[in-house]
């Protein structure tokens, strides 16, 4: 007879109650497991459009019936830093919010795509702004900081003048160019402000007065010859009574301004010129004016010939309008002495008639 007992025989008469295996929900893939489940959340397939960017397949003849795997499947962290722990606990599906707008993850390939709204608008085009109004400071400011540097480098503005006039340094022609240009009064400017100052003008004038010479005889020389072509007669024969008439001593116009200023200056002292009423020496500048044109040529006698006339008309001896010939205030003997004889000429020729 067997026996019953036995832990067998105890386990064979009743029945454990067995477990009912759940459905396994869908998880996403855990680092270093060897099974992965496919999750389309959104994080999934932007690491796998990751992965297809950085290793794409190439479709060449010589591998175009080759197997091809997919990609593993990144873990969040990658594409979500702030989940670096996610493969210590299984992630849970984050459902997308339909009121949330939130920047899709771009593409490697192009990092920037194109927005779909237009760009607002911007006036773009390029409007030539000047040096002046980008710099908003005025002209005198500039130039303060400007010597503050000249200072800095122990420099005067002295320095970069005689820098930039000197005409052995060719860069700095457009300056000079500019400074000497007809429409340009800078330097007249210059000049001007030198001479409000008195010690400016004593030594402007030291500084000046060896050119001033040439200066000088430069304009004179210049205003003479247009009196010269002026006053210029073929011979005696052109002093006739209509020129007499008509002629004055007086001029209408002075065509030698400096000539004549400097013979004032000449003629009389400061105190003179300013108290004295009697003594005025226009008419004896006026004489050595005449004076000087007859002596540079000698067809501008109209002024000694009709003095020369006038000393002969009145009898006076030969040795006095000699003399006054080499004092440039009559024309000579000789030609007295023609216009005498033609004179004479024409008395016998009236008595014939």
């Amino acid at each position: 007879m067997e026996s019953t007992s036995g832990p067998s025989n105890s386990s064979a008469s009743f029945n454990l109650p067995t477990k009912t295996r759940r459905k396994t929900k869908p998880r996403a893939a855990l680092p270093g497991s060897g099974r992965f489940s496919i999750d389309e959340s959104p994080d999934t397939v932007a690491s796998q459009s990751i992965h297809r960017a950085l290793d794409p397949v190439p479709t060449t003849p010589s591998n175009a019936f080759s197997f091809q795997f997919k990609p593993p499947i990144t873990p969040l962290s990658a594409v979500h830093p702030s989940l670096s722990n996610s493969h210590s606990r299984p992630t849970t599906r984050v459902e997308p919010d339909p009121f949330a707008s939130a920047s899709p993850i771009p593409d490697l390939n192009n990092p920037f795509p194109l927005l779909d709204e237009p760009l607002p608008f911007h006036n773009t085009e390029y409007e030539p702004v000047s040096a002046r109004q980008r710099d908003g400071r005025s002209p005198a400011a500039k130039i303060h900081d400007h010597l503050r540097a000249l200072r800095a480098d122990k420099l005067s503005p002295l320095d970069v003048l005689v820098q930039a006039l000197d005409p052995d340094f060719s860069e700095d022609i457009r300056y000079r160019k500019n400074l000497y240009s007809a429409d340009d009064n800078r330097l007249t400017m210059l000049l001007d402000t030198i001479m409000k100052d008195d010690y400016g003008k004593r030594k402007l004038f030291e500084c000046m007065c060896p050119h001033l010479e040439d200066f000088a005889c430069n304009i004179v020389a210049e205003q003479m010859e247009c009196r010269r072509k002026a006053s210029f007669l073929q011979g005696i024969n052109d002093v006739t009574p209509e020129f007499i008439d008509n002629w004055s001593l007086d001029e209408d116009t002075d065509r030698t301004p400096f000539l004549t200023r400097i013979l004032y200056a000449a003629s009389q002292t400061k105190h003179a010129a300013t108290h004295n009423k009697l003594k005025r020496p226009e008419k004896m500048c006026r004489v050595v004016t005449k004076q000087l044109l007859y002596q540079s040529s000698n067809r501008c006698l109209g002024f000694q010939a009709e003095f020369g006339l006038f000393l002969w008309s009145t009898g006076c001896v030969r040795q006095t309008i000699d003399a006054l010939f080499r004092c440039g205030l009559s024309v000579g003997q000789t030609v007295t002495g023609l216009r005498e004889q033609e004179s004479e000429g024409l008395a016998v020729l009236r008595m014939r008639r």
